[in-house]
C-alpha cells in the first residue's frame, strides 16, 4: 500500500516536473500535495492504459508468430 502511495506521488512530481519545464521554468515546481496527487493518479491511469494496450498488441504479434502458446 505504501508502495503504491510513494509511486503515485513520484509520477505527479514528475509530471509536474514536466509541466513545469514545457512552460519554460527554469526551477524545481513547489511540493503542493493536492496537485502532485491529483497529477500522479492521472498520470498512472495513462500509463495503465499504455501498458495495456502495449500488452495486447505484443500478445497478439506473439500469437500469431507462434511465439506464444496460449494454453
Amino acid at each position: 500500500m505504501i508502495q503504491i502511495i510513494v509511486a503515485i506521488f513520484i509520477t505527479g512530481y514528475g509530471l509536474s516536473i514536466t509541466c513545469d519545464r514545457i512552460n519554460h521554468g527554469y526551477r524545481l515546481p513547489k511540493l503542493i500535495p493536492k496537485e502532485i496527487i491529483i497529477l500522479g493518479i492521472k498520470g498512472t491511469i495513462v500509463y495503465m492504459v499504455y501498458f495495456t494496450i502495449q500488452f495486447y498488441v505484443l500478445n497478439y504479434i506473439a500469437y500469431m508468430y507462434d511465439f506464444l502458446y496460449l494454453t
